[in-house]
């Protein structure tokens, strides 16, 4: 089985995507709120491998450790691909980052962002992992290629 290998920690291949302060609407005279509605990340996403980060300081209580929920949407072939599938959801904790690799089924994703009903602000960002991204597989491949070479060259005399 194949496994990734991928540069996590160098800065450099880090690009952000998004990054947007998400405010609820104030109703009833200041006396309550309106939900942050779901929002539509406006970018198609090219790579599969981004960290989400959420941030919020304002009237949150420390018992809350959800910042929201990042959806994946790839466009399918119903009514001529104007249909998004749900590819499931990941909880993104409050005021932390999570790495979220999405299945490569697709060329390209949308994204939607949603926040708990009971938070009045909320900040998320977005980078996406644009670094080299070698598989185990091609990797022992090579080597054995390189070893299969010497192995040839010691029995077959040049």
């Amino acid at each position: 089985m194949s496994h990734p290998i991928l540069q996590l920690g160098n800065v450099q291949n880090w690009t952000l995507l998004y990054s947007e302060t998400l405010n609820a609407e104030e109703t009833f005279a200041g006396r309550g709120f309106r939900p942050i509605p779901a929002r539509l990340i406006p970018l198609q996403i090219e790579h599969r491998i981004l960290i989400v980060g959420t941030a919020s300081n304002k009237g949150i209580r420390s018992t809350w450790n959800t910042g929201g929920w990042i959806t994946p949407l790839i466009a399918w072939g119903g009514n001529n691909n104007t249909m998004d599938a749900d590819l499931g959801s990941w909880r993104i904790p409050l005021n932390k980052q999570r790495l979220i690799l999405l299945p490569d089924i697709a060329p390209n994703y949308k994204l939607r962002f949603s926040t708990p009903s009971w938070m009045q602000q909320m900040s998320v960002t977005i980078y996406q992992y644009s670094g080299p991204e070698d598989d185990s597989t091609e990797l022992l491949i090579g080597q054995l290629q390189t070893q299969l070479d010497r192995i040839e060259g010691q029995i077959s005399p040049n």
